[in-house]
């Protein structure tokens, strides 16, 4: 049976480690939790920075005729990616963004309600050419949101970690430990720390390699038998 991680079993893996049971040398509401927690948000800072499709979501956006800036989602800490959806949703091609210099020359009128482009300034997606028309669910929005950070002590953050991700996440936080009281030896816990993070950049280098793969394969098997990618414009179905 996999082994469920929350802050608190963190918590009592910790102390285990460090020889720490029953000890009052390190408060585990304002230490051990909040370096647990700290520890985290380094974590996914790591593993974004490692594979920028490892921790996104995904929402569609629905286009209306004459407008051209539309609200992102207000978790949103980076654009990954804008596709748009035809077909009803069965394929999708991804859009390309256009430079600022641009603005407004996409605007011309054979190829009014096509968006091609897009532009993010701030937290408005830009679409030239603007909608002539509206269209429900016509992009999709991938983002990397704001960093995670669980609320309660026993709330599960397994979907938060890779495989053994939690033994980095141990050794970071004996490492804080040790500053402040010399637990053991600082270089064999930099060490351990160091191993466990090349095994996770490892992993994740894998993983980026073997993704796009993977969803491409997906994608050519869900196309129609006889289906090629669509040259030009994109065509909607609206009602």
């Amino acid at each position: 049976m996999a082994t469920v991680h929350t802050i608190n079993t963190l918590t009592a893996k910790i102390r285990q480690r460090a020889d720490q049971i029953g000890s009052t040398t390190f408060d585990d509401t304002s230490e051990l939790k909040l370096w647990i927690r700290a520890s985290l948000v380094q974590l996914q800072e790591m593993l974004c920075q490692e594979d920028e499709e490892w921790y996104t979501n995904t929402v569609p956006l629905t286009l209306h005729a004459g407008i051209e800036a539309y609200s992102m989602p207000s978790d949103m800490r980076r654009l990954n990616s804008v596709y748009a959806l035809y077909a009803f949703g069965a394929n999708r091609q991804r859009l390309q963004q256009f430079d600022k210099e641009d603005y407004g020359a996409l605007n011309y009128p054979s190829l009014a309600g096509k968006p091609l482009m897009y532009r993010l300034y701030r937290n408005l997606l830009y679409i030239q050419p603007t909608p002539t028309a509206d269209i429900f669910n016509a992009l999709e929005i991938v983002y990397t949101p704001e960093r995670r950070h669980p609320v309660l002590d026993y709330t599960q953050i397994d979907d938060m970690l890779p495989s053994g991700a939690d033994e980095w996440v141990v050794l970071d936080v004996l490492q804080k430990m040790s500053v402040k009281t010399r637990l053991q030896n600082m270089d064999d816990i930099l060490k351990s720390k160091a191993q466990q993070e090349a095994r996770l950049r490892k992993l994740l280098r894998t993983r980026s390699d073997v993704a796009p793969r993977m969803r491409d394969a997906w994608r050519t098997s869900q196309q129609p038998m006889g289906y090629s990618a669509p040259q030009g414009p994109l065509v909607w179905v609206t009602a």
